[in-house]
């Protein structure tokens, strides 16, 4: 029974089933709530609350999820989304995932601070607090107007970099151990120094979201931690030319560069996950 009602609480809710945006809004913000208070706390945070409690079973949706495409490999997240293929349903919120796809509406659920958000309010330039089909707003495009896209398209990035600069042999696996000096000055850079601030950070975040209750913490944690990814990595060539056997300086701060795509990759994945919110791996 334990195990089962801590399963419920990872579970998902049906947003599309959803009879108006806002119960879709709520479905989505209770989604994140259980997730953020099961990895800051564990099991008993949860068990016996009302979080749990009241959790939609898919089940009784009366309307079945998205069939997804061709089964990826299990280490790719492509960035297909079921739900722009067309509305599965004719509610207001259907509607809504069919124009904005489901990664950007449990974005733009989780963003705003208030639980119920007046009519014409907004989360910033072009992002209604509320969408609707009719005016999504940015939350509809692929561009950096779009706080969904920009955070995962960060870690499709982030992930895709290592893989081309690794699959490329441009550089090896740095040994565990203490960093060189010239790993050590990679990343003593400001840009990446702010990077990995930000990474610390992520802990204490994610304690005071959970604690709080309000995904909208966590949501401009990750906006945050891409921005200053993105500053990263336009100021220095990660991904640059093939690097000399002999010139180990390079190399070492080339494999210090990577270490860090790899762990802002981790924490953008994850923040997300708590989202309900799938991570590309390709770009």
């Amino acid at each position: 029974m334990r195990r089962g009602r801590a399963a419920a609480a990872w579970a998902l809710s049906p947003l599309h089933a959803a009879e108006t945006v806002p119960r879709a809004r709520e479905r989505a913000r209770g989604d994140a709530r259980r997730r953020m208070v099961l990895a800051a706390g564990g099991v008993d945070a949860l068990l016996g609350r009302r979080e749990v409690a009241a959790l939609p079973d898919p089940r009784d949706s009366g309307v079945p999820p998205p069939v997804p495409g061709p089964t990826d490999p299990a280490d790719e997240v492509t960035w297909r989304d079921p739900y722009l293929d067309g509305p599965l349903g004719e509610g207001g919120a259907a509607r809504l995932l069919a124009a904005t796809g489901e990664a950007s509406a449990r974005i733009a659920f989780c963003r705003s601070v208030p639980e119920h958000p007046r009519a014409g309010e907004w989360t910033g330039q072009g992002l209604p607090a509320l969408p609707t089909a009719e005016e999504p707003g940015n939350w509809a495009r692929h561009t950096d107007a779009n706080p969904a896209f920009v955070v995962r398209y960060a870690h499709a990035h982030a992930v895709s970099t290592g893989v081309w600069v690794r699959d490329s042999g441009l550089v090896s696996p740095r040994p565990t151990g203490e960093l060189a000096d010239n790993a050590v000055a990679a990343l003593d850079e400001p840009r990446a120094a702010a990077v990995i601030g930000a990474l610390f950070d992520g802990p204490s975040v994610l304690s005071t979201a959970a604690g709080r209750r309000q995904p909208h913490i966590l949501v401009r944690y990750l906006e945050g931690l891409a921005a200053a990814y993105h500053e990263w990595q336009e100021s220095c060539a990660v991904m640059e030319e093939a690097v000399p056997a002999a010139d180990a300086a390079r190399r070492e701060a080339t494999s210090a560069r990577l270490e860090l795509c790899a762990a802002v990759a981790g924490v953008l994945r994850t923040g997300l996950s708590l989202l309900g919110v799938s991570a590309p791996t390709r770009l």
